[in-house]
């Protein structure tokens, strides 16, 4: 093979000389073959970083998910990852703000679900009422009736798929869980094969702006924290913008949800929530219903220590029940019950929490929704045993 030449001039002046570039290639590699190319003026195709517009992160939940990339949410089954993403869905498809996401979004937006757990009609619809949805701004469908419609399955690598979510314009795609939505190819347990099923979907992502949740499982029986607790590779974890880990607290009975990693910005505090039987017309269902912040993590609350119970618990239980029976209605708002049990009872609110979940748990009491004028409401505590 005859050389590639580029005439250069010499540094020390004089007529120009020939420059030899070797060419690095496979088969230069394997038969160390001299073949050699012309050298590009000023490489080619790389960008002066003074040239480049500085550009802001945009955000589908400020701080939380951020746009064209994708997020995890990682947790056990049953711990309330549906109940959890409802309240999202919500605030993305109305801007309502709530605890849970008590900064104003941009904009609205459309939201895609694609469920491989959950039925439609008997758990997502009611569920998304409860927590105020829009409806009409989302989407969802499970791969049977994707498979049904389509003859094919909506695979994360699948170009059709991601044709499809591109038409619709969404701001956000759930995959609930991730690991029915992965090709036979893909390999949970391989970087390469995770990373090569996710790099389409994240490519579309940030052509067309949409944000992506991919919805895992944990490790059971352990008692790992963060990355550690996700099932498979790491890659996700590593390929992820930001990263939420949902649990249970040990003590007081409610749900939390860990920001524990962010690239793009500071990770948001723990929100901490319990889950409250409602009706969405007239189907029973259940709402995360916001609690508190804090600044524990996963690892702070999976390295908890149970405290066994102790007759304080069953005092403060026994004052909750005693105070709902001598309300005229069996029931008061549960502010008021918490301010009178928390003095009578000389306890702290992680005390009366945990009496209180306990009896819930026990269904000796129940929560019921209030409404007022103008959509608002307040929630009563009654005794289960009451009428309603």
């Amino acid at each position: 093979m005859e050389n590639q030449k580029k005439l250069i001039e010499s540094p020390l002046g004089g007529e120009a000389a020939p420059l030899m570039i070797p060419m690095v290639t496979s088969a230069s590699l394997d038969q160390n073959e001299g073949t050699q190319v012309e050298l590009c003026a000023d490489g080619g195709v790389f960008r002066k970083m003074s040239e480049i517009k500085v550009k802001p992160i945009e955000w589908v939940i400020p701080g939380v998910v951020p746009r064209g990339e994708l997020t995890l949410l990682g947790g056990d089954g049953g711990v309330g990852k549906g109940l959890y993403l409802a309240q999202m869905i919500a605030y993305v498809t109305t801007g309502e703000t709530s605890g849970f996401f008590p900064d104003r979004p941009t904009n609205t937006g459309t939201v895609i679900i694609f469920s491989g757990e959950d039925q439609m009609d008997a758990v997502w619809k009611p569920r998304l009422e409860a927590a105020g949805a829009d409806s009409e701004k989302v989407r969802a469908i499970d791969p049977g009736t994707y498979w049904a419609e389509t003859g094919e399955m909506p695979y994360l690598d699948n170009p059709t798929t991601l044709n499809r979510i591109i038409a619709v314009r969404p701001a956000l795609v759930i995959f609930d869980p991730i690991q029915q939505f992965l090709s036979p190819k893909a390999n949970m347990n391989s970087r390469t094969k995770m990373r090569e099923a996710t790099t389409l979907l994240r490519t579309k992502a940030r052509q067309h702006g949409f944000a992506v949740m991919l919805v895992m499982h944990t490790n059971k029986g352990t008692s790992a924290s963060g990355r550690k607790r996700l099932s498979g590779s790491t890659d996700l974890w590593d390929g992820a913008r930001s990263v939420l880990l949902m649990g249970r607290t040990k003590n007081e009975g409610k749900v939390y949800v860990s920001h524990e990693k962010s690239s793009n910005a500071c990770p948001a505090e723990t929100a901490l929530f319990t889950i409250e039987e409602v009706k969405a017309g007239a189907i029973s269902t259940a709402k995360a219903v916001f609690d508190s912040n804090t600044d524990r993590k996963d690892s702070d609350f999976v390295n908890e220590k149970l405290i066994q119970s102790t007759g304080k618990d069953r005092s403060v239980q026994e004052m909750i029940v005693s105070i709902l029976g001598r309300a005229p209605t069996g029931r008061m708002a549960s502010d008021e019950l918490q301010k009178a049990v928390m003095e009578q009872a000389q306890c702290s609110k992680s005390t009366y929490d945990k009496a209180r979940s306990s009896l819930a748990k026990t269904k000796l009491i129940r929560n019921v929704r209030v409404g007022l004028a103008g959509g608002k409401g307040y929630w009563m505590t009654a005794l289960s045993n009451l009428e309603s």
